[in-house]
């Protein structure tokens, strides 16, 4: 029999009997099957081949597993068989003569099944459970001969056994079987991985806006992480999963969202969910738990076809859109176009929970959110607050949230706030949301969003305000947190429309008289000089004193405003990449300076959420 295949031979003992497949899942019998070797039935009149044919003319046999069933075939080891059958391809076999053309009953070598669960004896299913258990396997399918399966196994050495346990059984002779009743088997194994009443897919917060978002997605990765979750979390900055970095790029997108959402190590996934990623390749997930929006307000203006803040707000409207049935969404009371997106019908489809925030307790819409029982968040006498209804829990007081300069920036305690909105939706506590508000150092946790540094005796705010709200909010951190406006070096993204920049370097104006003015060494489409041009002409526009002065790059802008600023005074450096401003702070010999200190009288937090 081993002629040609080598000078090695196997000899096993031979079990008489029939052919069956049973199917252990999580310990127990999901189904069986009895299984016969590819054959054909004489008629009397049809050769092999014939009857081959026949056969196969069955819409349910295939080729390979593309059918329940799989064709049959005249091969090699076909033929070897039915020569010593005394048959070949062109003999016609006597009227019901069986004439088998495998002797092997798989069904990939056209066998088929007959479904035999309901017949099985309990000794054999306990038989086969103990077989799984031994080969320490949840799903297996164990291959048995018997002389039938409705009786006990015999006891006579040889007249029963397992011939094979297998780790990735087919389906098929089960879900499909050529006799009997179909079982199942798929649901059973889905529901021995996500078992009845366990969460099967990890909750997920996507949170997109104007300003803040990355703030805001960093705040709540933080709030969950101390609540003692796993958590994959997504920024302009890169991916990080348990609060390290393991991908460094723009990360605001749907691929980033894939990134951790195929990470089976990740519990809770925070996504910052930018336009460019939606307009190019939607939103990377299907339907958030939570939905955050901060604000939209004037950006990416003639950017992809956005014209004008409609078609930014029907960009950002599908992360409120796309949330699960009943889940959360947590809007922005004073922003018009983020609270406005509730009214929407494809938002009202998804009979959201609704979550407002605002600084101002007595925001309009959240005034009246709060009348009709629902729940909003709010700085009150001084405290970041959650009110339902007219109940009220005090979570922690502005002042002490860390980046927000005892409370001066605006900004960040409005950004906290959708932060606190968010995780409390995923029942995080009041005391932990407190705590990792506390602890939110901007230097370790915010990267380039209000970090304070000292470089001499001049203290260099850097952020990356780069629109008219964002720049407007910084404005007027700086002004109530030094009591002047210093000096700013700044540059601004060359794919804004011509209108954006100049209403973005109107508001620069308003806080700062000396401007310098660098430009990025991506320049977005733009000529150089081009931007710098575009700045200047705004900031004039915007204060016709104002003294701006051209620099040929980052570090030259940084060297010049350092110089202008008379002792004490800040300078406000915006910037477009994170890194090359980090070495050159370090190059600088710059000492990150606490940012949160302080106390602040109560009502203090005011301003526009950015």
């Amino acid at each position: 029999a081993g002629a040609g295949a080598g000078d090695g031979v196997i000899v096993e003992s031979y079990i008489p009997g029939k052919d069956y497949r049973v199917l252990v899942v999580g310990g127990r019998v999901s189904a069986a099957a009895e299984l016969t070797a590819a054959c054909v039935t004489g008629d009397g009149a049809a050769t092999v081949a014939a009857l081959v044919e026949r056969v196969n003319a069955d819409p349910a046999r295939g080729t390979g597993h593309d059918r329940p069933l799989t064709r049959l075939a005249l091969g090699p080891a076909e033929l070897a068989l039915l020569a010593g059958q005394g048959h070949g391809p062109e003999t016609v076999p006597d009227a019901g003569e069986r004439v088998w053309l495998r002797r092997n009953a798989n069904l990939s070598t056209g066998g088929t099944s007959r479904d035999v669960t309901g017949e099985m004896h309990p000794d054999v299913a306990a038989m086969c459970v103990r077989a799984a258990a031994a080969a320490g396997m949840d799903v297996c399918g164990i291959d048995l001969r018997l002389p039938g399966i409705g009786s006990p196994p015999p006891a006579e050495p040889g007249a029963a056994g397992i011939l094979e346990v297998n780790a990735a059984p087919g389906l098929r002779m089960h879900l499909a079987p050529h006799e009997g009743a179909a079982r199942d088997v798929a649901g059973d194994v889905i529901d021995l991985m996500y078992p009845a009443g366990t969460p099967s897919r990890v909750p997920v917060v996507s949170v997109t806006g104007t300003n803040g978002k990355t703030t805001t997605v960093r705040m709540i990765a933080r709030m969950l992480e101390l609540d003692g979750r796993r958590t994959g979390m997504t920024s302009t900055e890169g991916v990080y999963v348990g609060g390290r970095l393991v991908h460094l790029s723009d990360a605001s997108g749907p691929r980033s969202a894939e990134m951790v959402l195929g990470d089976r190590s990740v519990e809770a996934a925070v996504l910052e969910t930018a336009r460019g990623g939606i307009v190019r390749r939607g939103l990377g997930y299907e339907r958030a738990d939570v939905a955050v929006v901060t604000n939209i307000t004037r950006d990416h203006l003639g950017v992809d076809d956005t014209e004008d803040l409609d078609d930014l707000t029907g960009i950002k409207a599908l992360v409120a859109e796309e949330i699960r049935r009943g889940g959360d969404l947590v809007l922005n009371a004073a922003d018009p176009a983020a609270a406005g997106l509730a009214r929407r019908q494809a938002v009202r489809d998804r009979a959201p929970v609704l979550r407002y925030f605002a600084l101002d307790p007595g925001e309009p819409v959240l005034a009246g959110h709060l009348r009709e029982g629902g729940t909003g968040y709010c700085v009150d006498g001084g405290w970041l607050t959650e009110a339902h209804g007219g109940r009220r829990t005090r979570i922690l007081p502005a002042a002490d949230v860390a980046g927000s300069f005892g409370g001066h920036a605006a900004h960040v305690v409005a950004n906290a706030l959708a932060a606190a909105a968010a995780a409390r939706a995923l029942g995080v506590p009041v005391e932990t949301v407190a705590r990792a508000l506390r602890t939110f150092d901007p230097h370790a946790h915010n990267p380039g969003r209000g970090c304070v540094y000292r470089i001499g005796g001049t203290p260099v705010l850097v952020d990356y305000a780069h629109n008219p709200a964002a720049v407007a909010a910084v404005g007027e951190l700086v002004e109530r947190r030094w009591g002047t406006g210093g000096v700013a070096a700044v540059t601004l993204p060359g794919d804004r429309s011509d209108e954006l920049v100049a209403e973005t370097a109107r508001a620069l104006a308003r806080t700062f008289g000396r401007v310098v003015v660098y430009e990025d060494e991506d320049l977005r489409g733009r000529r150089s000089g081009e931007m710098t041009r575009l700045i200047a002409e705004g900031l004039r526009e915007g204060r016709p004193d104002v003294r701006h002065h051209p620099a040929g790059d980052l570090k030259g802008a940084v060297t010049s405003a350092l110089d202008m600023a008379g002792p004490g005074e800040p300078v406000l450096l915006l910037y477009e990449k994170l890194q090359p401003v980090a070495e050159l702070l370090d190059t600088l010999g710059a000492r990150p300076e606490e940012a949160a200190g302080g106390q602040s009288p109560e009502g203090q937090v005011t301003g526009s959420p950015t």
